[in-house]
C-alpha cells in the first residue's frame, strides 16, 4: 500500500460545489467538516469513505471519555444513529451527562426517540424532568424504596395489584364498592349511615335505625350474652314496652306468675311488699304496692305498729283518707281491707278478701294508705300475701 504525506493550505474564495479537485488532492470542507478526495472528474471531490458513518471512540475498561467545550454536537446522517456506550460498550459502566445544576439536556423535536436496552437503569434523582413521554418501561418501581407522588394518582381505569401491605394514615374516601380480602386492620370505618369503631357499630345519622338483614334463607346469629338498655329484665313486665326485648328469665317468671289462662297450671301464692318514706308518729302517707290486677288477699304484715288500708283505686283512697279509726266506711268507699297492728305483726284475712284494681285501665298497682303508730318517726314496711286471679 502506498503511503503518502499530505500537505494542507487554506485557499480562500473557492466553493466545493464548483471546484474540481485534481486526482490525489485532499480538501477539508469547513462547512460540514468532512474530507473530500479529488478524482480529476467529480466537482467538489468524493467524500472519503467512512466519513458519513458513525465513528466509534473506544477506550479500555474503566477509562472515561469526556466531551468538553462550549457546544459539542454528535449528529447521525439520515437514518443513522448516534451511539454512546458505557464501559465495554454493552453492559458495564455509566454514561454521565452533566454534573452541575445548570445542565440542560434537549432531545430534538417532535418524533425523536431514545431507546434504552431492557437492563438500563435511569437515575433522575434530584433532577427536574418536563415534557417527557415514556413508553416501554417495566411496571415495577424497584430501586426507589420510598417513591412519592407530586399530585393525584390517576389509575386510568387500571388496578393496583400485588402481594404486600398498604399502610395509609388518614382518611380513605372511596366512591363505588370497596372489596377487602384477608385481614384488614382499620381504626374506624364511616359510611353515609354507619360508623364502625373497634367493636362498636352505630348509626351516625340523627334518629336513624340500624338494620341487620340476612340474605335469602340465611339467618342472623348472635353469640354470647345480650345486654343494653334495649333489653329489659322485669319479672312482672311492668313497663309493658312495645320497643324493648325481654330476658328469658323475666319471661319465665312472668308466665309462672300468671293464672292458668289457656289451661295452664294453678298459680302459687306470692309476696308483694312496699315501704313508706319516713313518717312522724301518727302521720299517714300513700303507698303503692305492685301486685296483680285481681287477687285473693290472704294476710297483711307490718314491721311496726301501723294502720293499713287497701283500696281499688287511687281516687277511692283519696276520698277515704280522712276517715277516723273505728269509723265504718261507706258501702261504695272502695275499701278492700283495713288492719291495725300493734308492732311487727301479721294479720290473717279470714275469710280471704277479693281485691282488684278498678282504674279506667286496670293495672297491677294496689293502692294503700299507711299510718305510723309506732310512737316515733320511722318508715313502715307493708307485706301482702296474695294469690293472682287475673292475667
Amino acid at each position: 500500500m502506498a503511503f503518502r504525506k499530505l500537505f494542507f493550505k487554506r485557499v480562500q474564495g473557492y466553493n466545493r460545489d464548483n471546484y474540481l479537485l485534481q486526482e490525489g488532492d485532499i480538501a477539508l470542507d469547513e462547512d460540514d467538516f468532512q474530507l473530500y478526495r479529488g478524482d480529476g472528474s467529480t466537482i467538489g471531490g468524493v467524500v472519503i469513505a467512512g466519513a458519513t458513518s458513525a465513528v466509534p471512540v473506544s477506550t479500555g475498561n474503566g477509562t472515561d471519555i469526556s466531551i468538553t467545550g462550549g457546544e459539542s454536537t454528535a449528529t447521525g446522517s439520515t437514518g443513522g444513529n448516534v451511539n454512546i456506550n458505557g464501559g465495554n460498550g454493552s453492559t458495564d459502566g455509566n454514561i454521565n451527562i452533566g454534573t452541575e445544576n445548570t445542565t440542560l439536556i434537549t432531545i430534538g423535536t417532535s418524533g425523536n426517540n431514545i431507546d434504552f436496552p431492557a437492563t438500563t437503569t435511569i437515575d433522575f434523582t434530584g433532577a427536574t424532568v418536563t415534557g417527557l413521554g415514556v413508553s416501554g418501561i417495566a411496571n415495577d418501581i424497584v430501586n426507589d424504596t420510598t417513591p412519592q407522588l407530586g399530585g393525584n394518582l390517576d389509575l386510568n381505569n387500571f388496578d393496583i395489584t400485588g402481594t404486600g401491605d398498604i399502610n395509609i394514615t388518614g382518611t380513605v374516601t372511596a366512591s363505588g364498592g370497596v372489596t377487602l380480602a384477608g385481614t384488614t386492620d382499620v381504626d374506624t370505618i364511616t359510611t353515609d349511615g354507619l360508623t364502625i369503631t373497634d367493636n362498636n357499630v352505630s348509626a351516625n345519622r340523627s334518629n336513624d335505625d340500624l338494620i341487620l338483614s340476612s340474605s335469602g334463607t340465611g339467618s342472623i346469629n348472635i353469640n354470647g350474652t345480650v345486654t343494653g338498655t334495649g333489653v329489659l329484665d322485669e319479672d312482672d313486665m311492668s313497663s309493658n314496652s312495645a320497643n324493648h326485648l325481654a330476658t328469658q328469665q323475666s319471661i319465665k317468671a312472668y308466665v309462672d306468675s300468671q293464672s292458668g289462662g289457656g289451661g295452664s297450671s294453678l298459680q302459687s301464692r306470692a309476696t308483694k311488699a312496699g315501704t313508706t318514706g319516713s313518717l312522724a308518729d301518727a302521720a299517714q302517707a300513700d303507698l303503692d304496692i305492685t301486685g296483680f290486677k285481681a287477687y285473693a288477699l290472704l294476710t297483711i304484715s307490718t314491721d311496726r305498729a301501723a294502720r293499713v288500708r287497701l283500696y281499688v283505686s287511687a281516687a277511692t283512697r283519696t276520698a277515704d283518707a280522712s276517715r277516723a279509726e273505728g269509723t265504718d266506711p261507706t258501702s261504695d268507699a272502695g275499701l278492700i281491707a283495713e288492719v291495725i297492728t300493734t308492732g311487727a305483726q301479721t294479720v290473717i284475712i279470714s275469710p280471704g278478701a277479693y281485691g282488684f284494681n278498678n282504674e279506667s285501665t286496670p293495672t297491677t298497682t294496689i293502692p294503700c294508705r299507711v299510718t305510723n303508730k309506732s310512737g316515733s318517726t320511722s318508715t313502715v314496711q307493708v307485706t301482702l300475701n296474695v294469690l293472682q286471679l287475673e292475667a
